[in-house]
């Protein structure tokens, strides 16, 4: 929308937008929401791994702030953490004999190259050599249908996660959305988000990058004794706090919280972690 500079929105109007529609038309979307004062912006900076310049920019232009990681201040609002929004809650339901057939014991691990992050590209080149279904990969899902997708989550007992930088990607999300066991780094240990996950998550240390097969066996072997009743539950649960309807919800009540306390002259912006009280 903000390739229309004749946009107009009345006065009172609200807009919920992340990062990702503001994306290379920030300094139009800076001029656009200087203009508009009289309107609400609500941005949710959904996936601020890596773009730091973003999410400070962000920040300055908008009415309510939300972080996706826990990189940022907790009392601006939020953060409000990323979460499953590739399948609705009713394509998993529509779709949930998928997630009962037969699995593969290595890992999934298809991410995206980025050249900054070259820690992570060799920890990737390192993995790969073991288990060839983790590693690079191009973006051809985006080109494919829901239901493909779907199923290539759900052909692996576990998912090996190497994040960008610290933050908690979605693609460990979309794990416990099938049923699956990520595998990620020891260091998530100290981060609040990992809270939400309960037991579930195995971590690995650096020594497993070089053989990475004794942790996978061991999240296979917590896969294989939960049973299908484990894989329900963590579905279960997973569409009850990691999808992205949950987290919506949990946008509009607090910026509704948040109005209520400002129109009553309190200022103090205390936010906290939304979800962690869960």
């Amino acid at each position: 929308f903000l390739t229309d500079p004749d946009l107009h929105f009345p006065p009172g109007s609200l807009l919920f937008l992340t990062n990702n529609d503001v994306g290379r038309n920030l300094p139009v979307y800076m001029e656009f929401y200087n203009r508009n004062p009289e309107v609400l912006f609500v941005i949710w900076d959904w996936d601020s791994q890596h773009w730091i310049q973003m999410s400070a920019m962000l920040a300055m232009n908008c009415d309510f702030y939300i972080s996706g990681t826990s990189h940022f201040n907790p009392c601006v609002i939020g953060p409000v953490f990323i979460g499953v929004h590739q399948w609705t809650r009713k394509f998993v339901a529509d779709h949930f004999s998928v997630l009962l057939e037969a699995r593969s014991n290595e890992p999934l691990g298809p991410h995206a190259f980025y050249g900054n992050y070259q820690r992570r590209n060799r920890a990737l080149a390192t993995v790969t050599k073991t288990f060839p279904t983790v590693g690079f990969a191009s973006n051809d899902y985006k080109h494919k249908s829901d239901l493909d997708n779907f199923r290539e989550w759900a052909a692996h007992k576990t998912h090996w996660i190497a994040p960008v930088l610290g933050g908690v990607p979605i693609r460990v999300y979309n794990a416990l959305m099938v049923g699956g066991i990520p595998i990620v780094p020891s260091f998530y240990r100290n981060l609040p988000e990992v809270a939400l996950l309960g037991d579930i998550p195995l971590y690995y240390e650096v020594a497993d990058l070089i053989d990475p097969r004794a942790i996978n066996d061991q999240a296979v072997a917590r896969f294989d004794a939960a049973g299908q009743s484990g894989l329900i539950q963590r579905v279960a649960e997973a569409l009850d706090k990691h999808h992205i309807d949950n987290r919506c919800e949990q946008v509009f009540l607090a910026v509704e919280q948040f109005i209520a306390a400002i129109a009553s002259g309190d200022r103090s912006y205390q936010g906290g972690y939304l979800g962690l009280d869960q």
